[in-house]
């Protein structure tokens, strides 16, 4: 049975369990705020004996035993912890018990997924959710790709400076701001510097990069040695240079396919950075020079399968249904 965990709402994961349903392959899923417990937990010397996973809100149970595969889509699973103290208990020494607990119960989850994820074919990691940027970058140019001229600066002063010697871009050094608030969502898109004027506050360390004058982004997902590529082009209007999603003009996307010298730095990235699939993005600038901009590893794939004429979600169900039954392929 293939073990889902995901974020709700996420489409991918969805089309994922509507073909699992067609194709009649057991899945357990596990969604953002069920609630969810462990039972049955065997450790001896180090080794992972046995445990159960239940899901309280769907009534549903999976055994260590019964986990052929695991798929991670974004979802986390919280303690839903319970205690009876005394009445003389303060609220803050209640607090400290909650917090030891919520430590406790996190290191058994992570313990338990490491398990999962050596063990079991897999996609994605539980573990392994939020890469870091400056890192990945890192990675990417000892893999032969070329990166973004990159900052990370406080003083104003050297901001000011970068923006005057070239256009630069801002965005989160590690994950972006996603919040509700009013009925409306707010995310923090990447965005073009100007010139600070105002000296009154302090500076938060800001991530800031040469911008490059670009025909297409370039989105990649990765899974099982498979490369699927879509271009975005950046034509239409300004706003698409340097973030297409902050644009009310849908963008022209075509299938793109990489040189075999590209699919070979990409491999090597992969091989390299810490993760066996995810959402990759490159640029291709107007002097035709292919750079690395960052790796998602629970990044939609519905958008990149829409457009680059392959259907993703098949071959996902194939890459596990093939490891319960190999050579059997299920195409449409």
């Amino acid at each position: 049975m293939i073990l889902l965990v995901n974020s709700i709402g996420d489409t991918s994961s969805h089309k994922f369990m509507e073909l699992c349903n067609f194709k009649k392959i057991n899945y357990f899923q596990i969604e953002d705020e069920q609630e969810v417990t462990f039972d049955n937990i065997h450790v001896e010397n180090g080794e992972l004996k046995d445990f159960t996973i239940i899901n309280k809100t769907s009534g549903k149970s999976i055994s260590k035993n019964a986990i052929s595969g695991f798929f991670y889509r974004k979802g986390r699973i919280s303690p839903n912890l319970y205690l009876d103290f005394y009445p003389n208990v303060n609220d803050s020494i209640k607090n400290e018990f909650m917090e030891c607990l919520t430590d406790e119960w996190n290191a058994l989850v992570f313990y338990i997924f490491d398990w999962i994820e050596n063990n079991v074919p897999t996609i994605g990691s539980y573990n392994n959710t939020v890469p870091n940027k400056m890192q990945m970058l890192h990675i990417a140019s000892k893999c032969g790709f070329t990166a973004p001229y990159t900052y990370i600066l406080s003083n104003k002063e050297l901001i000011n400076n970068f923006y005057k010697s070239t256009p630069c871009i801002t965005k989160s050094i590690q994950d972006i701001i996603v919040f509700e608030y009013e009925n409306c969502v707010y995310r923090s898109y990447t965005s073009q510097v100007e010139e600070l004027t105002n000296n009154s506050y302090s500076l938060f360390p800001s991530l800031m990069q040469k911008k490059i004058n670009s025909k297409y982004e370039i989105r990649i997902f990765y899974f099982d040695k498979n490369i699927y590529s879509i271009a975005i082009a950046h034509d239409k209007v300004k706003e698409m240079k340097v973030d297409y999603r902050n644009s009310e003009t849908f963008p022209d996307v075509f299938p793109y396919s990489l040189t075999k010298q590209n699919e070979k730095k990409l491999r090597k990235f992969i091989q390299n950075c810490g993760y066996n699939s995810g959402s990759i993005d490159l640029l291709l600038s107007d002097e035709n020079e292919l750079f690395f901009l960052e790796i998602n590893p629970v990044g939609q794939f519905d958008f990149v399968s829409d457009f680059c004429g392959k259907n993703i979600e098949i071959d996902i169900i194939n890459f596990f249904y093939n490891k319960l039954k190999p050579n059997v392929i299920w195409t449409t």
